[in-house]
């Protein structure tokens, strides 16, 4: 092998192990990096579906406030206090009546007397009528839920007049509009969907609304870690060995709505989110087969380049070796290569064919 196909080969390798070392250099901190603004937007996304379902809340409780406040149901529910009434009575329910028909997820209102008997009703549900006997003077309380065809939410308040308390208010909610916040993917990609869970007795947990990629509701009785997370109040991004319903990777951002206390899971499919860092080290590598053959043919002409003054000394000697008197390297160069050429020159004057004939002549003289 030739100085210049060492010379060609070392360069083309120092190049090419330059590039690669550099472009998995450059892949690794561009992943990582693409995969901290997934996760940052991840958990903007949980925050904001947070806000949602604590906005959407606020409106329920508005609309059981809304209802407790009509003057009239008030004035004459405490017509009731002094005994029967059935003119009273006729006019509470026309009142709650109205007020049923002008509120759209409202499936029913029921008014308790002060002794906490059902005093009118109106609407259907599949839930027994109650009222709370510790609730606060002004509190809308939420009691629970109850899944029929979709998830039926239970408020409970107090009904008061002149800064006395005259009865009590059960107000049945269909959770209609929680589906709309649900299923509003803008952000999450093909595969990302929100989960919204309520935790039952013995610690297992059931789905308030449906699924993205499954037509089933899963009660979870032994959930996965991040939902357990999320019913205790934990709010965190989990990446690493997460899995959903489906046994596909995910990655998950955590909240929880202390009231009504309920879980908030916001997740993604990793294959989804690692797709930019997919399609940057694909691009990266075909940057690096274009840079390579560049190196390849930069680093032989290069190199071809680098080992012609050393070729040209070898021609020299070879010239010399044949007989070739006036053969003489190019001492031009500044540096060692013209160093070696003056010296190859002197070496040829003194021992070369001229100066061999040279000493005969004085010898034979």
């Amino acid at each position: 092998m030739d100085i210049r196909t060492k010379l060609a080969l070392a360069l083309v390798t120092v190049a090419l192990t330059s590039m690669f070392l550099i472009g998995s250099f450059a892949y690794r901190v561009s992943a990582d990096l693409l995969q901290e603004i997934s996760e940052r937007q991840l958990d903007a996304l949980a925050e904001a579906k947070e806000q949602d379902l604590q906005s959407l809340l606020e409106g329920w409780r508005n609309d059981v406030r809304l209802i407790r406040s009509r003057t009239q149901l008030r004035l004459r529910l405490r017509d009731l206090q002094d005994g029967p009434d059935p003119e009273a009575v006729t006019d509470m329910q026309r009142i709650i009546d109205d007020a049923l028909s002008s509120t759209e997820d409202v499936r029913r209102i029921t008014i308790f007397d002060r002794a906490g008997n059902i005093a009118v009703s109106t609407g259907r549900s599949q839930m027994p009528a109650s009222i709370s006997s510790d609730l606060a003077n002004d509190e809308v309380r939420y009691i629970g839920f109850f899944v029929h065809q979709r998830p039926h939410l239970v408020f409970h308040s107090r009904i008061r007049i002149d800064n006395e308390t005259i009865g009590g208010l059960e107000v049945v909610i269909a959770a209609t509009q929680l589906e709309s916040v649900v299923r509003n993917y803008r952000g999450l990609g093909e595969t990302g969907e929100t989960l919204v869970f309520a935790e039952l007795p013995g610690q297992r947990y059931v789905l308030l609304h449906g699924l993205r990629h499954s037509d089933k509701v899963p009660v979870w009785d032994n959930p996965p870690g991040y939902v357990r997370a999320a019913g205790a109040g934990v709010e965190q991004v989990f990446t690493e060995n997460t899995y959903d319903y489906r046994d596909k990777a995910v990655w998950v951002a955590t909240r929880s709505l202390e009231d009504p206390g309920w879980g908030l899971v916001v997740k993604v499919d990793a294959d989804e989110e690692t797709l930019r860092a997919r399609a940057l080290r694909s691009q990266l590598i075909d940057l690096g087969l274009a840079l390579g053959a560049f190196a390849i043919l930069g680093g032989t002409l290069l190199g071809f380049y680098l080992a012609r003054p050393i070729r040209e000394l070898a021609s020299v000697i070879e010239r010399a070796n044949e007989g070739d008197a006036s053969a003489r390297a190019d001492e031009t160069a500044d540096d060692e290569i013209g160093f070696l050429a003056a010296t190859l020159n002197a070496y040829l004057d003194k021992h070369g064919p001229h100066g061999v004939d040279r000493d005969n002549d004085d010898r034979r003289t």
